[in-house]
C-alpha cells in the first residue's frame, strides 16, 4: 500500500552545528535559541536513547546573535551533571574529551568537545523503554532539572530499495492502540564514508549525536498511518535516482534511523516549524517562548527517543 495524505512536518536543518568558527547550526541545536533578554540564561541540549550509550549533553547560553562566527555562541564547560533513572541508578557525566571535528572546513582545529560545551556519560547507563530519566545541571550556583519518559513502543524498520532510487522505501508495523510519534532521519554512503548531499564528508561524530547534525529531521504523527506501514517515503524529493555513469555519485549503502518520541518532543518540532513559516520562511533562531521541559527558566529540552535503525546496502 502507497502512503497517501500523511500529516507530515518535514524540518530542513539550514546547515551544521559546529564550533564558534562557522554560521551554521541545526534547528534543534541550543546554539539557535536567541534572546532579547540582557541577562543570558541557560540552554540545554541533551538526548538518553535506547541504543548503547555514551549520551551527550550540550550546554550553552543564550545571546543577542546565533551567528557562531561572530562570537555569539557561548558554551558552558563548567556545570556539574547528572542523568538518573527511575530505579535510583545516576551517571556523573564528564566533559567529553575527544577532539571536535573540522566539518566542513569550518570549526576550531584543535578544541574538543568538552571545550564547545559537550559532556558525556560515564557509566554503562542505557535508556530502556518505560523507565523515567532525570536530568540535573548545577551551574553557576543554580540548579535546573527536566524529566522525561522513553517511549514504551519501537516498531522494527525494514528497508527496501525499489527502481534504483538512492534511499530506500520503509516499512514497519505501527502500534494502533496508543498515539505515536516518529522523528526520521537519513544519510547514504559512499566507501563507508557518509554523504551530506552530493559530497562525501569526512566528520567523525559519535553514533548518539550524529542525528542532531543531520540536514533534514522529519516528523510523522501516526493518526493517519496504517497497522502496516508500505513503502513510505520520507525524503521529499530528496531521494535521486542513481544512474549506470557512477563517476560523480556512487552510493554503496543507505541508513534509515526512527525516533519514536513522545509528545511534547513532536510539539517542539512543529512549533519550530510553525515559527519558520510565520518568518515568512526565514528562519532566526528558536524563540525563549517555544515549549521546553526545563526548569528554573532554563530554555531547551532533554529528550528520550527509543531507537530503530538499519542500514541496506545499494544493489545494481
Amino acid at each position: 500500500m502507497e502512503l497517501k495524505n500523511i500529516k507530515l512536518i518535514y524540518i530542513p536543518i539550514f546547515c551544521l552545528l559546529v564550533t564558534t568558527l562557522s554560521g551554521c547550526y541545526d534547528v534543534l541545536s541550543n546554539d539557535e535559541i536567541t534572546t532579547d533578554e540582557h541577562t543570558p540564561r541557560l540552554v540545554v541540549d541533551g538526548m538518553i536513547t535506547t541504543e548503547p550509550g555514551p549520551y551527550y549533553v550540550q550546554l550553552s547560553l543564550t545571546s543577542k546573535t546565533s551567528q557562531l562566527y561572530a562570537g555569539g555562541y557561548t558554551p558552558v564547560t563548567d556545570a556539574t551533571i547528572t542523568i538518573s533513572d527511575d530505579e535510583g541508578n545516576v551517571d556523573v557525566l564528564t566533559p567529553f574529551a575527544e577532539q571536535y571535528p573540522v566539518i566542513d572546513g569550518k570549526g576550531s582545529p584543535g578544541s574538543t568537545w568538552g571545550e564547545v560545551g559537550y559532556y558525556q556519560t560515564t557509566t554503562n547507563m542505557r535508556g530502556t523503554p518505560g523507565k523515567t530519566y532525570t536530568l540535573t545541571v548545577v551551574y553557576n550556583g543554580e540548579t535546573y532539572e527536566a524529566t522525561t519518559t522513553m517511549p514504551s513502543s519501537v516498531p522494527e524498520l525494514e528497508l527496501r530499495h525499489e527502481d534504483r532510487y538512492e534511499l530506500p522505501f520503509i516499512y514497519f508495523d505501527e502500534p494502533q492502540r496508543e498515539q505515536n510519534y516518529y522523528m526520521f532521519y537519513y544519510r547514504s554512503f559512499e566507501d563507508g564514508r557518509p554523504r551530506r548531499g552530493n559530497y562525501l564528508v569526512h566528520e567523525t561524530i559519535p553514533s548518539n549525536l550524529w542525528s542532531t547534525f543531520s540536514h533534514k529531521t522529519i516528523l510523522y504523527n501516526d493518526i493517519n498511518l496504517p497497522a502496516k506501514v508500505e513503502r513510505l517515503d520520507i525524503y521529499e524529493g530528496a531521494n535521486y535516482q542513481v544512474y549506470a555513469d557512477t563517476t560523480l555519485f556512487d552510493p554503496d549503502s543507505a541508513m534509515v534511523e526512527m525516533h519514536t518520541v513522545k509528545q511534547e518532543v513532536y510539539d517542539l518540532f512543529k512549533a519550530i516549524e510553525q515559527q519558520k513559516k510565520n518568518d515568512g520562511g526565514t528562519f532566526y533562531g528558536i524563540p525563549s517562548n517555544l515549549p521546553g521541559n526545563l526548569s528554573n527558566g532554563a530554555l531547551g529540552f532533554f529528550r528520550a527517543s527509543a531507537i530503530s535503525r538499519k542500514t541496506i546496502p545499494f544493489t545494481r
